[in-house]
């Protein structure tokens, strides 16, 4: 399918998706109603309102790099299975550029 095409396909079911949130009708009769598959209607909703998985990554910039010899790591293990290592001088602009998300 080219680029054009597939555009026009993904604006129409996000136009479909909002319709059907509007009605306040449930998915299937709606679904009934125009004509539409319910299976398609579920394959295209979920391929539009599901987030992606990527975690979004911000430069963190003016943070200075520790003494490795004399300092370790505060160590986070976020619910997502990450990793996160910074040193203490690191953290408060961690914080700051997380409070920009």
């Amino acid at each position: 399918m080219k680029t054009d095409e597939a555009a026009k396909l993904r604006q129409l079911w996000q136009q479909h998706l909002k319709d059907w949130q509007q009605s306040g009708i449930r998915q299937t009769p709606w679904c009934r109603q125009r004509g539409l598959s319910p299976h398609q209607f579920s394959y295209w909703k979920k391929k539009l309102m599901t987030r992606p998985t990527q975690p979004k990554l911000i430069p963190v910039a003016g943070i200075p790099k520790p003494d490795l010899a004399s300092q370790s790591p505060v160590v986070m293990h976020l619910p997502s299975g990450i990793k996160l290592e910074v040193f203490v001088e690191q953290v408060p602009g961690l914080v700051q550029a997380l409070q920009c998300l």
